[in-house]
């Protein structure tokens, strides 16, 4: 399951329809992927989830999507506000840069699966990390002060 899903099925359903999941990737870096809110309460991914710096972001192109539906959430909120902001079709409708993913939404993500036969074995389940390297090397480091 993913963290970024389950951030986006924490977002209130009055929130609107189109959701941005971040996460604090740290070393610049923004964990992020951009969901639709299904008549069900299910989140629906609208592109693959990224792992890059927030100036870059992009939004999918979306029917329906007018500017100012876009609800935001997570720790990549907080830390890069002004440049998630930036790259945003419009104002965001609703906003909580103090949030993480939560046990309970990854286990409402996870029923439906499960219940299908989709589900896998405890000792079989494993991580899966869009980027695996979590912090510079020195010589990293002393290159960026440059």
């Amino acid at each position: 399951m993913s963290s970024l899903a389950a951030l986006a099925a924490d977002v209130p359903a009055n929130a609107g329809s189109l959701i941005l999941a971040t996460i604090d990737a740290r070393m610049g870096e923004v964990y992020a992927a951009t969901f639709r809110r299904g008549a069900d309460g299910s989140v629906d991914p609208l592109a693959p989830e990224t792992v890059g710096p927030a100036s870059l972001l992009t939004f999918p192109n979306v029917a329906n999507g007018k500017s100012g539906q876009w609800s935001v959430t997570g720790s990549g909120w907080a830390a890069y506000h002004d440049a998630i902001a930036s790259r945003m079709p419009g104002k965001p409708t609703w906003t909580d840069g103090a949030r993480y993913p939560q046990a309970r939404a990854i286990a409402r993500l996870a029923e439906p699966q499960f219940a299908s036969g989709q589900g896998v074995l405890p000792e079989l389940a494993l991580p899966v990390y869009l980027r695996d390297k979590v912090a510079l090397t020195l010589d990293e480091q002393r290159a960026n002060r440059n």
